[in-house]
């Protein structure tokens, strides 16, 4: 029985304190999510990262906290497994894969769950979902969270604690609700987006020093 293995992500953004999936329609007609072969050498974040880009064309930060894995016969004495990783966009011009991909698109995640294809990764997306509701708790949009980042995100430990009140859409009971937020916990999420970031360009010099001229 041959093996294969596949990674890819859940993408999602906040629009107007909503939640939105990036889907994406294939060739073949059904819908599901950016993902894609392991290739050489690469991790499986590696692999979701080049294959959301591949795809859809937007540059996305993972978060591994979330790893799920569905497995699926495609063919004859084949079996695959598919990881699937959560990620947020840092890029926002969607262009599809002309090859494989007929549509790509942001979807509500009510609508999501309803348009993707197998049942299997509905339940994957479910779960992911789930997750993200939990982590967060309370929605907020882009521009909020971009506030957040500028006024008091650091890439370094600072000695004194700073505080910022944010308002945003309460997931369990959908009414508006205001959060305290601290310089410590915006470290703590940017941690892993900060050491994605720094592998990237670790990986970026390595292959310029190897194959460049």
């Amino acid at each position: 029985m041959k093996k294969e293995k596949s990674c890819g992500a859940i993408v999602y953004r906040y629009n107007q304190g909503d939640l939105y999936i990036l889907m994406i329609q294939m060739n073949f007609g059904h819908w599901s999510f950016p993902k894609g072969h392991v290739e050489g050498e690469e991790s499986e974040v590696q692999t979701a990262m080049r294959e959301v880009k591949e795809e859809t064309n937007i540059d996305v930060l993972i978060d591994p906290s979330f790893r799920e894995i569905t497995t699926y016969s495609p063919f004859q004495d084949v079996m695959k497994d598919v990881v699937y990783f959560v990620g947020t966009p840092i890029s926002n011009n969607l262009q599809k894969q002309e090859e494989e991909v007929s549509d790509v698109m942001w979807v509500h995640y009510e609508d999501a769950l309803n348009i993707v294809t197998y049942d299997s990764d509905r339940n994957i997306l479910e779960n992911a979902i789930n997750y993200i509701k939990k982590k967060f708790n309370v929605a907020i949009g882009e521009t909020t969270a971009e506030e957040i980042k500028i006024s008091i995100g650091s890439a370094y430990p600072s000695m004194t604690t700073e505080e910022m009140d944010v308002k945003g859409r309460d997931f369990t009971t959908g009414l508006p609700k205001t959060i305290t937020v601290t310089s410590i916990q915006m470290e703590e999420a940017m941690k892993e987006v900060i050491m994605q970031i720094v592998d990237g360009i670790k990986m970026a010099v390595f292959i310029g020093l190897r194959y460049g001229s």
